[in-house]
């Protein structure tokens, strides 16, 4: 809450510092609310009316939520960003960040892996944040399930108990 505040009063100090000197600026400026810790989802109803969007970075968000270290070689060979811990936290997210008309970006490994962005995109997250070595790939699964019942999936996702269980629903939907 502390970092918010300052974002927003370095903000409106800027405009104002802008006003002064007879520069006024009305362009918009987006206020993005970082989210990649757990800590933060309780006090996400308090932030997100005082930002524009909302970013989840599905690293540091994996490590937080489920108590691994991304830094621990033994501990990152257990890594799958196809947890459905992490889908439910996720479709949490979209869906408090939706209620007020705010898009959610997904960064992280699991934006750049196709059947995550599939996860994703089924979940309602509005866009990702995907490297260039990922983009072509991500891009084409994508435009293959224009059209596609989301909601359908996403039900599917989100009861899913188990990765697998989640690999599996999504390599089915993505042949």
């Amino acid at each position: 809450t502390e970092l918010l505040d300052f974002a927003c009063e370095t903000l409106a100090e800027a405009r104002a510092s802008l006003a002064r000197e007879g520069l006024a600026d009305n362009t918009p400026v987006e206020l993005g609310i970082m989210v990649e810790n757990a800590g933060a989802l309780p006090l996400l109803p308090q932030w997100l009316p005082r930002g524009d969007f909302v970013s989840l970075g599905t690293n540091d968000l994996f490590a937080s939520a489920l108590g691994v270290s991304r830094d621990d070689p033994v501990a990152g060979v257990g890594i799958d960003f196809l947890h459905p811990g992490l889908l439910r936290i996720i479709h949490g997210v979209i869906r408090e960040a939706s209620s007020l008309g705010k898009p959610v970006t997904v960064c992280g490994e699991m934006a750049a892996d196709p059947l995550g962005a599939i996860a994703l995109a089924s979940l309602g997250a509005s866009r990702r944040s995907v490297p260039v070595r990922s983009l072509r790939q991500v891009r084409k699964v994508l435009a293959s399930r224009l059209g596609a019942p989301a909601d359908e999936l996403a039900r599917a996702l989100l009861a899913a108990t188990r990765a697998s269980e989640v690999r599996a629903l999504l390599a089915s939907h993505n042949a």
